[in-house]
């Protein structure tokens, strides 16, 4: 049986992250503070503290590892002095893309944001040791209305929309795990209820074609979609197997909750 925690604060670093923001309003915990990341190094944490990453440097995603660029890191140091539990947030890219994939599956990064977020998970560990969760999330699905850093899937769609032309690459084709925003969120709350640590998958254990999703979303809607064929890509087909975290915090993914999450995208859409 799992160890309740109550946490005296919990912080959300980052500036107006598509998912902080959404977890802020999600879970409404009075306790819960927004906070960016310099401003969150000044404070006074404690070991009955939660410190969340929500905020990457540009460089983290574009180029190679290097310890300046590593928000985690930098806050995993920081905090190893307050002995605060820290939720990293990395990212299924640190796997070769495989239907099923399981914490115990070849790490092998797709991209340089993976690579860079297993080092990351390695250096962290280094000084938080059991006070660092290490989460590997999928791709998160919702309507994200902000400038991104790094391009997700649902601000590629609707950048295009917008602009009324949907450019894509050979991604369009794949199967991939799409988890919806609102279920995230569901996840988060029995994680930060639950004292866990170590490494885990968050994903649904189910797939669907890009290109289905789209047609989905979009309903009667005629837009434009220009594919480049050219582009060659590492991604493939991918789900991801997140029993392990589900069954720790008894939580069940159904296929009604995607399908509620792409009837609330199809409305913002038409």
């Amino acid at each position: 049986m799992l160890k309740k925690k109550n946490y005296k604060k919990i912080f959300l670093v980052g500036n107006k992250s598509f998912l902080q923001e959404n977890l802020f309003k999600n879970l409404k915990i009075k306790n819960m503070i927004k906070i960016r990341f310099n401003k969150m190094l000044k404070v006074k944490a404690s070991e009955d503290d939660l410190v969340i990453n929500f905020s990457n440097h540009i460089n983290f995603y574009k180029k190679k590892y290097n310890q300046k660029y590593d928000r985690n890191l930098i806050l995993a140091k920081f905090l190893g002095r307050t002995k605060a539990k820290f939720i990293m947030l990395s990212s299924r890219q640190v796997y070769k893309a495989k239907m099923n994939i399981t914490e115990n599956s070849n790490i092998n990064p797709i991209s340089t944001y993976g690579k860079n977020c297993y080092q990351s998970e390695i250096n962290c560990k280094k000084f938080l040791y059991t006070k660092l969760l290490v989460l590997r999330l999928t791709n998160i699905i919702g309507y994200e209305n902000r400038i991104k850093k790094r391009q997700s899937l649902m601000s590629a769609i609707i950048n295009g929309y917008k602009q009324g032309l949907i450019k894509f690459d050979n991604n369009y084709y794949l199967s991939k795990d799409l988890l919806p925003v609102k279920q995230f969120s569901e996840i988060f709350k029995k994680i930060i209820k639950s004292d866990i640590n170590g490494v885990y998958n968050i994903g649904t254990g189910k797939s669907i074609k890009v290109n289905l999703f789209i047609k989905k979303i979009m309903g009667n809607k005629k837009i434009k979609i220009n594919i480049d064929k050219k582009k060659k890509i590492l991604d493939n087909n991918f789900s991801i197997n997140p029993k392990k975290l589900f069954n720790l915090i008894s939580y069940t993914f159904t296929e009604k909750m995607l399908s509620t999450e792409i009837n609330n995208l199809k409305k913002k859409f038409n």
